[in-house]
């Protein structure tokens, strides 16, 4: 008897993980993984000076698998680190030279985005 108990825990266990791991990989994790698509936002958003600090953080320290956009990552952290004049509500602030790095930034961002679409033949607004 308390082999059949233990038999069936462990299968209920085991069909509760498997959905749970199932799921979590079909959401793609909880929304981690940063995508390009996020970054130029949040770009756009840091031109305009209405960038969240907590989300510009966080896409931040999360590595891109594309090298180009890795790079261009990297850059983002040296003008924070250089152009940054502060927080106000929340919100980053950058210095003028800061605003024109961000622009030249999602300039490459949107040139990378237009050699993908072409490569792909996919639009993806």
């Amino acid at each position: 008897m308390n082999w059949a108990v233990f038999l069936a825990t462990t299968a209920i266990a085991f069909c509760f993980l498997s959905v749970t791991l199932w799921l979590l990989w079909r959401t793609n994790g909880g929304g981690l993984r940063a995508s390009p698509e996020r970054l130029l936002d949040l770009l756009k958003a840091a031109e305009q000076g209405q960038v969240d600090a907590a989300q510009w953080a966080v896409t931040l320290a999360l590595r891109f698998h594309d090298p180009d956009i890795e790079a261009i990552r990297e850059q983002l952290l040296i003008i924070e680190q250089m152009h940054q004049i502060g927080e106000r509500a929340g919100q980053l602030k950058f210095n003028q030279a800061g605003c024109q790095a961000l622009a030249h930034q999602r300039k490459k961002m949107e040139l990378w985005q237009y050699h993908q679409v072409q490569k792909s033949g996919i639009f993806r607004p």
